[in-house]
C-alpha cells in the first residue's frame, strides 16, 4: 500500500546515503557548506572563503542567504561554490547550540528500531538554535537555513536518550560530540533527548558503541537467538 511504498523507498535512500558514504569515507557528508564574503577577516585571512554553515551559524552573525548572482554582483567575483551565499556581519555573542529536530511518522518504539542504534540516512530534519546554556531562540536562523536539509539524506547516527551516558562514557576524551535531537511523533508528544552524529562521526561512534548496542539487544526478552 501507499504507507508501505512510502517507508520502502526511505529506506532506500537512506541506504543509497549511507553506501555512498562509505566509498567516499573522508568526504562523507558534514553538513552544507557556504561560500562566505568576509571583509574584516573575522574568519580566516581570506575575504572570500567556503565553511561549514554549522560552525558559521554558531559562532557568527550572518546575512540573509543570497542567490549566488547577488553573491557575485554585491560581495566579490568567486569560483567558489556552496550550498549558500552569505556574509558574515560580526561575530555572534552569546554563542549558539545548533539543533535538530525531527517529525516521526512512526511511534517512539517503531522510530528507534527504524532509525536509532545505526547509521542512517533519513530525510526531514530541520534545525533550530538555543543560546549556550539557555533556551531555544525563536527566529534566530532564517526559514531558508531551517529547511535546508528536509529533503536531504542526512549521514547520522541518532542514539536514543538512554544510550547518551554510554556515548560519554566511551567518547570522553575524543572529538566527537553529538547535537541535540528533538523527535515529535505522531500522537504529538516529543522528546528533546535524543542525539546525533553526523557525516564520518556516525560511522565512528558506531564502531565504539557497537558492543554496547548488541549487549543491549541480547537484553531484550525477545531477543533472537541463533
Amino acid at each position: 500500500d501507499e504507507a508501505q511504498q512510502h517507508a520502502l523507498r526511505d529506506f532506500v535512500v537512506s541506504q543509497v546515503a549511507v553506501t555512498r558514504a562509505l566509498f567516499n569515507f573522508r568526504e562523507a557528508f558534514q553538513g552544507p557548506s557556504a561560500v562566505i564574503y568576509d571583509p574584516q577577516h573575522l574568519l580566516s585571512s581570506q575575504t572570500v572563503n567556503r565553511y561549514s554553515l554549522f560552525h558559521l551559524l554558531c559562532y557568527y552573525q550572518l546575512s540573509p542567504p543570497l542567490s549566488r548572482r547577488q553573491f557575485r554582483h554585491e560581495c566579490a567575483e568567486t569560483e567558489l561554490q556552496g550550498d549558500f551565499y552569505l556574509q558574515l556581519l560580526k561575530p555572534r555573542e552569546p554563542k549558539l547550540s545548533l539543533e535538530f529536530v525531527y517529525d516521526s511518522e512512526d511511534a517512539r518504539e517503531h522510530f528507534e528500531k527504524r532509525w536509532c542504534g545505526a547509521p542512517v540516512a533519513p530525510c526531514g530534519f530541520r534545525m533550530q538554535a538555543r543560546e549556550r546554556g539557555g533556551d531555544i531562540l525563536s527566529g534566530a536562523l532564517d526559514a531558508r537555513i531551517v529547511t535546508a536539509l528536509i529533503n536531504t539524506p542526512l549521514l547520522t547516527l541518532i542514539l536514543p536518550p538512554d544510550d547518551f551516558g554510554a556515548f560519554l562514557a566511551r567518547m570522553r576524551g575524543t572529538d566527537l560530540w553529538a547535537r541535540r535531537l528533538t523527535v515529535r511523533f505522531p500522537d504529538g508528544t516529543f522528546d528533546d533527548g535524543y542525539r546525533l552524529l553526523v557525516g564520518t562521526a556516525a560511522f565512528h561512534a558506531h564502531a565504539e558503541l557497537l558492543g554496547h548496542f548488541l549487549a543491549k539487544e541480547r537484553l531484550k526478552p525477545d531477543a533472537i537467538i541463533i
